[in-house]
C-alpha cells in the first residue's frame, strides 16, 4: 500500500511527529524532576537540552544506513 504523499497528509504526519516529540520531552522532564527533586527549573531544562544535544544511543543518528532520498513523485 502506497503512502499518501499529499500536502495535507504530509502536514498531518509532521504535526503528529512534532506532537510526539513534545510529549517525549514532557516525559523526560517528569523523569528528571523525579530523579532530581531539588533541581531548579533552569537546571532541568539544561539537562533536557544536553540530552537532546547528545542523544544517548543515537549519537551518530537514527539510521544505520543513509535515509532514502525524498522525491516529489506520488
Amino acid at each position: 500500500m502506497a503512502q499518501d504523499r499529499s500536502p495535507e497528509a504530509v502536514a498531518e504526519r509532521l504535526r503528529l511527529t512534532l506532537e510526539l516529540f513534545d510529549d517525549a520531552v514532557d516525559m523526560l522532564r517528569l523523569k528528571l524532576r523525579r530523579a532530581h527533586p531539588d533541581a531548579t527549573e533552569s537546571e532541568i531544562e539544561a539537562r533536557i537540552d544536553a540530552w537532546i544535544a547528545e542523544r544517548p544511543g543515537a549519537e551518530e543518528g537514527d539510521f544505520v544506513e543513509t535515509a532514502p532520498e525524498l522525491t516529489t513523485e506520488p
